[in-house]
């Protein structure tokens, strides 16, 4: 078996689940507010590789804040099948998507 990488990085689910929790603290009252990522706290269609917009809101302060995460995946082959051990997707590189513009 081997596994072949694709050039396209956005993932067509309109919900998606992450197993994370993103912790960052209030600007303004620097309270510790976190985002799960479960049930209805997802991300719509994210794309592999590149920065996606996550946003926190501090309820006491109402204030709502964005910051960045970048997904990574990697698809490896199970143990004990031949092939490629493993296929990932290269790091994001602003400068690269600047050159093929």
């Amino acid at each position: 078996m081997r596994l072949i990488q694709h050039d396209a990085r956005h993932i067509a689910v309109k919900r998606f689940n992450l197993p994370v929790t993103a912790v960052d603290n209030c600007p303004k009252c620097a309270a510790e507010v976190t985002r799960e990522f479960q049930g209805d706290d997802y991300i719509s269609y994210p794309a592999i590789g590149v920065p996606e917009r996550i946003y926190f809101y501090c309820e006491p302060c109402a204030v709502e804040w964005e910051r960045h995460i970048v997904i990574q995946f990697s698809v490896t082959v199970a143990p004990g099948e031949e092939g490629t051990p493993s296929v990932a997707l290269p790091p994001y590189d602003p400068d690269a998507e600047e050159e093929a513009e």
